[in-house]
């Protein structure tokens, strides 16, 4: 077996209490699983930095210990986690037989406030939040992503939970084919969307219109969404996008007109950190003489009268209106009723 050296202990340690088990350390540095037990444990490599803790996640490692008696969720513990699945959240299988499931989250630095809420309502089942460094840099070079090195950086944050028989179960039900479904005894209310919309949504205040990201799903699983979305009085519509990366069809949700409205109005309570404040943003929609110009019945009259000798130029000059109003007018797509 290989040997280590303090720094590679160190890390041990921390990979242990962020989530990775003694079998998974092992394999990765070479070293029998007692090994590893001892050096979680303190009996080996004391110099070592440890939390006070330290039996505590030790415990909550192996079924049969006291940690098997953690309480169950709390109403609001579940609706994180069922919005976060819909979203960002995944659910880690550990590879062995006796390992257990993890939950972890990943979000982009600029989010970390919203991260670490997420924390705040499950310390019990986590050690912590660990930033994530990179040293790449995606980008978009004719319709292609592309990657380049750049110097490292801190990207994001990502949560992890220590694993544990309750998100076994979750695993079990959420992947049961070790790829991510919608359970179809789904419920949703409306924190669950909420936290769904922080992860995976946009908004378009401009177009007032919002999406969520969907692909991931299949698109039955997406009629599903759709479906249960109605009783919030939420009627997206699935649109097909093609994937740049894989050339697959993947199904979005888009929320126009009421339904955006409504979506906006409904997630707004839960928006507490600045971090997702934009995602929230809203302006109501235009009234038909804001859209096409303030005019009076008359003026319409002028205009399309004018318009036979005058360029529209003009008349936007004439009448403060843009070119597109003019066009508008003259055409009867706007002012139909004027005769």
């Amino acid at each position: 077996m290989a040997t280590i050296n303090k720094q590679q202990a160190q890390e041990i340690i921390d990979k242990y209490i962020g989530g990775i088990g003694s079998p998974e350390l092992s394999k990765e540095y070479g070293i029998w699983t007692t090994s590893i037990t001892n050096i979680i444990r303190g009996t080996t490599w004391k110099e070592c930095k440890r939390p006070n803790n330290i039996q505590y996640y030790i415990n909550i490692k192996h079924p049969g210990n006291k940690c098997k008696n953690l309480p169950n969720f709390t109403k609001l513990q579940e609706d994180i986690i069922i919005g976060s699945l819909l979203g960002d959240g995944s659910l880690h299988n550990l590879k062995t037989k006796r390992s257990n499931s993890r939950f972890s989250k990943l979000q982009m630095k600029e989010k970390k406030s919203y991260l670490d809420w997420h924390f705040e309502n499950f310390s019990k089942y986590s050690s912590g939040i660990k930033p994530v460094m990179c040293k790449e840099k995606l980008y978009w070079e004719k319709g292609v992503m592309k990657r380049k090195s750049v110097k490292k950086h801190l990207s994001s944050y990502q949560f992890n939970t220590f694993s544990h028989p309750i998100f076994t179960e979750l695993r079990h039900k959420w992947y049961p084919e070790s790829i991510k479904i919608v359970p179809k005894d789904l419920a949703l209310n409306p924190q669950r969307i909420a936290i769904w919309f922080f992860d995976d949504g946009s908004n378009s205040i401009s177009h007032r219109m919002a999406v969520l990201c969907t692909n991931s799903f299949v698109i039955e699983d997406v009629e599903f969404l759709k479906d249960k979305l109605s009783e919030f009085d939420l009627f997206p519509k699935i649109v097909i996008q093609k994937s740049k990366f894989t050339g697959k069809d993947q199904p979005l949700l888009k929320f126009y007109n009421t339904s955006y409205d409504n979506l906006i109005a409904l997630i707004k309570p839960y928006a507490i950190w600045e971090c997702v404040k934009y995602k929230v943003e809203w302006q109501r929609g235009k009234r038909h003489w804001e859209v096409f110009g303030k005019v009076t019945p008359e003026q319409v009259k002028q205009i399309r009268e004018l318009r036979k000798t005058k360029m529209a130029k003009e008349l936007c000059k004439q009448f403060n209106l843009s070119r597109g109003t003019i066009y508008s007018i003259v055409s009867g797509n706007s002012w139909k009723h004027i005769m």
